[in-house]
């Protein structure tokens, strides 16, 4: 068995008819034959890449795995920042409205009602209570109704998972202001942090 090989005088005649079909054939005997050999499929690149030692892939991994660690404890510390800051913006919120509606709240109830709400974030120290009379001062002595009370609140927040790998990372203060409304004329006094 010969590929395009002929005896004899046929030759030119078989050669001619081999050409008009096209793709390659065999001959045996008399009879072109399709090559079964040609008809099997290439290995695609997919799968010439499979075959490769996996190594390579494996030193990537290993190399790429610190920096998507690092990503993720960044996501998580900056959530954890962003989760301070609405609390304590919730607590300063909840402690003017506390002051706005009642007008013998004393600075203790006031500051305890926003310590309270912040989930334990927050300490007595890290809040501030104000009044604004309608000229804007400023003061800590009780307002009449129609006055601001100011309610201020301050935090500083430490990334816990990131400070771990970066000790010098300095703290993030996370800082809310929130004034409103008297409803009643307030007989309580301010103090505390101030809110300026």
């Amino acid at each position: 068995m010969s590929m395009f090989r002929h005896r004899g005088s046929k030759s030119t005649h078989d050669g001619s008819a081999r050409a008009s079909l096209g793709g390659s054939y065999l001959m045996r005997g008399r009879a072109l034959i399709p090559d079964q050999r040609a008809a099997l499929p290439r290995p695609s690149g997919a799968f010439r890449r499979a075959r490769r030692p996996f190594g390579q892939a494996t030193v990537e991994l290993l190399l790429l795995t610190p920096l998507v660690i690092l990503f993720f404890l960044t996501i998580v510390d900056f959530g954890l920042l962003l989760r301070n800051w609405v609390m304590v913006s919730n607590a300063a919120r909840e402690g003017a409205r506390y002051a706005a509606l009642g007008g013998n709240r004393t600075l203790q109830d006031i500051v305890t009602k926003v310590v309270n709400a912040s989930g334990g974030i927050l300490d007595d120290q890290d809040v501030g209570v104000t009044y604004a009379n309608r000229s804007g001062t400023v003061s800590t002595a009780p307002t009449d109704r129609g006055d601001s009370v100011i309610v201020c609140a301050r935090r500083a927040y430490t990334f816990p998972l990131l400070s771990n790998f970066f000790p010098f990372l300095p703290d993030v203060t996370v800082r809310t202001r929130v004034d409103m409304r008297l409803e009643t004329a307030a007989t309580g006094s301010g103090g505390g942090l101030s809110c300026s």
